[in-house]
């Protein structure tokens, strides 16, 4: 996917180069907004998979973006090293040598998850999620948002990545909001897709659950919280998940989509099992 549509004033700079922008951080969502053309976006802190020279891990990463006046070119800046990407029609994405940049799903039209990759360098890669879009002002999340509840559907994008070998997938995500609480919770079906590159054949089918325990994890346009994770079949007879994670956010006028990322740590058969990925729903 690429943008169209006509520029927007830039929020925050992510990095020098955008056609249209400004400094500060974010700004939040006007009515009629929409991701364009000249949008840039404030950095903003991720959980990345990282492997060098064989050895695998989640490490925590700074992201900023944005993309050109005529959408030709993405400027992306991870932990203050900066890339260039051109759009490729044929691979229906941007690209720069070794690294590579592309819109994985989009439920509305004021938030977007992104996937980023960067094999510069021998014995070197960094992959993974990001989501980008316009906030809502945290003062419209207030017990009578959406009438005190709502509920958004949309898509989820997952990364696994074992003993060295990884692969893609997806499914449908469900997160209900109950706003009186300051309560999100939810669930998302993923399972792997051929399609989706990678070395790894298949892994198994996976429900996540989004705040198992039902806990308040709303502060202001912000959500934090832990995850579940329930396999079929169970893929050997040890499966270990140590450590869980999902940062999200509300985007647009009064909370009409969520986006976030995840995470997860683990080990099967004492191999390093560790995920990564994002949603967007509406």
């Amino acid at each position: 996917m690429k943008f169209t549509s006509s520029a927007l004033i830039c929020t925050a700079l992510a990095v020098s180069g955008c056609g249209s922008s400004s400094g500060g951080g974010p700004r939040y969502a006007q009515p009629g907004d929409v991701l364009a053309n000249g949008d840039s976006f404030p950095v903003q802190d991720v959980k990345r998979y990282v492997e060098v020279d064989g050895t695998q891990s989640l490490k925590d990463q700074t992201i900023g973006f944005s993309i050109s006046d005529d959408g030709n070119t993405v400027y992306i800046a991870q932990n203050h090293k900066n890339y260039v990407l051109t759009w490729n029609s044929v691979a229906n994405r941007y690209e720069q040598v070794g690294a590579s940049f592309f819109f994985d799903s989009s439920s509305a039209n004021v938030v977007q998850l992104a996937f980023f990759q960067d094999f510069v360098g021998t014995g070197y890669q960094n992959v993974g999620s990001f989501v980008f879009g316009y906030e809502t002002d945290p003062t419209q999340i207030n017990p009578a948002t959406a009438g005190g509840n709502a509920t958004f559907t949309g898509e989820a994008s997952i990364g696994v990545f074992i003993n060295e070998q990884n692969g893609y997938g997806g499914g449908p995500v469900t997160l209900n909001a109950v706003f009186g609480t300051q309560t999100i919770t939810g669930t998302m079906n993923v399972s792997h897709d051929p399609a989706g590159g990678g070395n790894l054949t298949s892994f198994p089918d996976s429900i996540i659950t989004i705040n198992p325990a039902g806990t308040p994890n709303i502060s202001g346009n912000k959500f934090n919280t832990d995850l579940s994770i329930a396999f079929t079949p169970v893929p050997g007879p040890t499966v270990t998940i140590a450590e869980t994670g999902l940062t999200g956010g509300f985007y647009g006028v009064n909370a009409v989509a969520v986006g976030a990322t995840f995470w997860a740590e683990g080990d099967v058969d004492g191999d390093t099992l560790l995920i990564q990925g994002g949603l967007t729903a509406e």
